[in-house]
């Protein structure tokens, strides 16, 4: 019975403890991308809890960027401002994170 009690009391508390997510930003057309900043917040609003900004040089961004992403599992807004050469995008996702090995995002 004990253990049952803190099996259960496990299930429910991990999830909601923050931890590795792998984060694949895929970049629609890279060749002009000369920088990418991302931001992270609660999807049901707040400030943001995590940033990253990733530089490149001319015609040097990959097709797809590695974000790491510590958090709990749940639904998280991303704001992201791709910089291009002569112009800048920006775009916001709203991407569930959970017990994934990696998750693809977009930026298009």
């Amino acid at each position: 019975m004990f253990l049952a009690a803190c099996l259960l009391a496990g299930a429910l508390i991990v999830p909601k403890l923050p931890h590795d997510h792998r984060i694949l930003l895929e970049l629609e057309d890279p060749r002009d991308v000369i920088g990418v900043e991302i931001e992270w917040a609660p999807a049901e609003g707040g400030e943001a809890i995590r940033s990253s900004s990733f530089r490149f040089g001319a015609a040097e961004a990959p097709h797809t960027i590695t974000a790491p992403l510590r958090v709990p599992n749940g639904e998280y807004a991303l704001d992201a401002r791709i910089l291009r050469r002569n112009s800048t995008e920006s775009l916001r996702r709203v991407v569930r994170v959970s017990d994934a090995e990696s998750i693809l995002v977009h930026l298009r």
